[in-house]
């Protein structure tokens, strides 16, 4: 990577995925997905942490009652979308919440891939155009970039998107090189013989990305 102006591109399902260097609060995209713990608290992790300081109050309100309602039957408490606010660029910040690792009892992967499908339903339904994610999880929830990798690039290969979605764009963000090998490895593990995938190419996109944003 070369301080975040390379990417790394290919298509799934039509879809472009682009991994590269970033963080959420400079990224022209429509909304990005924070992971939280089961608590459902924002300012338990770094990033979703830093995303209530420079949001706004009413965010922590917004899943509190999406919580109390998934108590009482009301809505699963599993990725659900709040209003972004603030010093936040993004319209929508999409939450997913993770069980702990060492609790998934069914196995990691197809936990993590229907969660990460769950929040490109979410992006779908608010018709968003770009959505960014990061190898959310890989922290204190005890998830490995591995995981995540492999979980979201599955789930956005198996996403059908309906007739009226215009999500565009699925953004992966790393901070650093060992993340990229994680994204890159999975890709060459499930889809580079895929006629539906091109090759897992660097090129400098610059320019395309931000007119491809810019529309978003």
């Amino acid at each position: 990577l070369d301080n975040g102006d390379t990417l790394r591109g290919f298509t799934l399902k039509g879809i472009p995925v682009e991994v590269q260097r970033g963080n959420f609060f400079e990224e022209n995209v429509n909304a990005f997905v924070v992971a939280l713990s089961p608590s459902g608290q924002l300012s338990e992790y770094n990033t979703s942490k830093s995303v209530l300081a420079k949001g706004v109050a009413s965010m922590q309100a917004e899943c509190d009652d999406v919580k109390k309602k998934a108590a009482n039957g009301l809505e699963p408490f599993t990725a659900f979308p709040i209003q972004a606010g603030g010093s936040l660029r993004q319209s929508h910040v999409i939450c997913a919440v993770c069980p702990y690792r060492k609790t998934c009892s069914s196995g990691v992967g197809p936990q993590l891939v229907k969660l990460v499908s769950n929040c490109l339903e979410q992006a779908e339904k608010l018709a968003l155009r770009s959505v960014a994610f990061s190898a959310f999880g890989a922290g204190g929830l005890g998830y490995t970039a591995a995981d995540c990798a492999e979980a979201t690039l599955k789930a956005v290969n198996a996403f059908t998107p309906q007739s009226t979605s215009q999500l565009s764009l699925v953004r992966v963000l790393v901070f650093n090189t060992a993340h990229l090998g994680a994204y890159q490895d999975a890709f060459k593990k499930h889809f580079s013989s895929s006629t539906q995938s091109s090759s897992f190419a660097v090129s400098r996109f610059r320019q395309r990305v931000k007119e491809q944003t810019s529309k978003s």
